[in-house]
C-alpha cells in the first residue's frame, strides 16, 4: 500500500466511526436539529467562513460600518444568561443524580427526565456556538 492508500483508509475508517458513534445515540435526540445530519454543522461552517472571508467584505466594501452596540450588548447578555442557565441545570443535573459517579468510570444512562433536560442543556448550548457566528 502506498501513502495515499493508507490516508483514504484512515479517511474512510474514522467516517465509518463517526457515523456509527452518531447513529448509537437515543432516537428521540437524534431527531433534533443540528443532530439529525451528519453534514449540516460542516455545512454551516462552510457557509460561515465563506460570508467572514468573500462575501460580506464585498458587501461592505464601500459603506461605513453599521451601529450595532446597543443590539450587541442585548445580544451579548442574552447568550450570557443562556449560558449560565444551561450550567445551573447540568450543575443541578449532576448534583441531584449519579452522573458525577460515571464520570470516570463506565455506568448505565437511564432514560429519565432528569437526561433529557441535562442532555437539552447540552444541545442548547451547542445550538449557541452556531448562533454566535452571528456576531462576526
Amino acid at each position: 500500500m502506498n501513502d495515499s492508500s493508507v490516508d483514504s483508509l484512515s479517511a474512510m475508517t474514522l467516517v465509518a466511526l463517526m457515523k456509527e458513534t452518531l447513529e448509537s445515540g437515543d432516537p428521540i435526540i437524534r431527531s433534533w436539529f443540528l443532530v439529525d445530519s451528519y453534514y449540516l454543522p460542516f455545512l454551516c461552517s462552510l457557509m460561515y467562513v465563506l460570508a467572514v472571508k468573500r462575501v460580506g467584505p464585498s458587501l461592505m466594501e464601500n459603506r461605513k460600518p453599521f451601529d450595532l452596540r446597543y443590539v450587541m450588548i442585548a445580544y451579548n447578555f442574552l447568550i450570557v444568561f443562556t449560558y449560565i442557565s444551561c450550567l445551573l441545570l447540568l450543575c443541578y443535573f449532576f448534583l441531584t443524580t449519579d452522573a458525577y459517579k460515571g464520570i470516570c468510570a463506565p455506568t448505565v444512562v437511564t432514560l429519565d427526565h432528569y437526561t433529557y433536560w441535562a442532555t437539552t442543556a447540552g444541545w442548547v448550548i451547542y445550538i449557541l456556538k452556531y448562533v454566535e457566528y452571528c456576531d462576526t
